[in-house]
């Protein structure tokens, strides 16, 4: 259906030969898929956002056009370990969400990613559509903002909305490699309400009220959803919408 062009090769924590991200134009080996337990870390002074109420809502979902179809090809299975807000307050976590749970960590030991994506190109461009389902067509980009109520269709879950609970956040994600398993460190990131599960990694997250693009999904639980500021995907990636 679509043959991978690029991918950002990520750096693990405990690399010592890791600078910065980069783009691999012909990769020798597949990006792997990661396990199902990542940490995720709390930024040292997090941003103030509005009180939410907690979420019941335990699924998700969102894909544009290529990454509808790579998205059902290559469903991935990362998600976050969550918390409870007493949990978090009890563990000395400051923040607006009751995402995250605290860790003695060394942010300075890890190689700091920005984005886990990848660029495939279609084979028969005729099978895609560049209408989302429930959603239609993306044409522009926005920045996430605190509160922002955003919306996606994912693999898994088909069409979810949530808000905005969090920006600049810091997670920890493992991933199963042909040298074990490991974990690599995200910087930058925005975390959203529950509304995604695995599978659904890969679905464009999109403005509520303008069909903007805002995000890329690639990692969540059952009590947020994580993704990454869709204007670092496409300077990343060399692209745009």
């Amino acid at each position: 259906v679509a043959k991978l062009e690029r991918y950002v090769k990520l750096g693990f924590i405990g690399d010592t030969q890791f600078n910065t991200p980069e783009v691999v134009g012909f990769p020798i080996d597949p990006p792997t898929e990661p396990t199902p337990d990542p940490t995720p870390i709390p930024p040292s002074s997090p941003p103030t956002s509005p009180t939410a109420p907690a979420a019941s809502c335990d699924i998700l979902s969102v894909l544009i056009s290529l990454l509808n179809g790579i998205a059902g090809l290559f469903g991935s299975s990362k998600r976050v370990q969550a918390v409870s807000v007493a949990q978090a307050v009890s563990q000395g976590v400051s923040g607006p969400s009751p995402v995250f749970g605290a860790r003695a960590f060394d942010a300075q030991a890890a190689p700091q990613n920005t984005c886990d994506c990848a660029l495939g190109r279609p084979v028969d461009p005729a099978l895609f559509s560049d209408d989302i389902q429930q959603i239609g067509i993306v044409n522009a980009t926005a920045t996430p903002t605190l509160g922002m109520r955003v919306r996606k269709y994912g693999r898994t879950t088909g069409y979810t909305e949530g808000s905005i609970k969090l920006l600049n956040a810091t997670v920890n994600v493992g991933y199963a490699t042909a040298h074990g398993n490991k974990q690599a460190q995200f910087v930058g990131q925005v975390i959203a309400d529950p509304m995604s599960q695995g599978g659904d990694s890969g679905s464009l997250i999109v403005d509520a009220s303008d069909n903007r693009a805002v995000g890329l999904l690639f990692a969540g639980s059952s009590l947020a959803t994580i993704f990454t500021p869709i204007d670092v995907v496409l300077t990343t990636l060399g692209i745009d919408i």
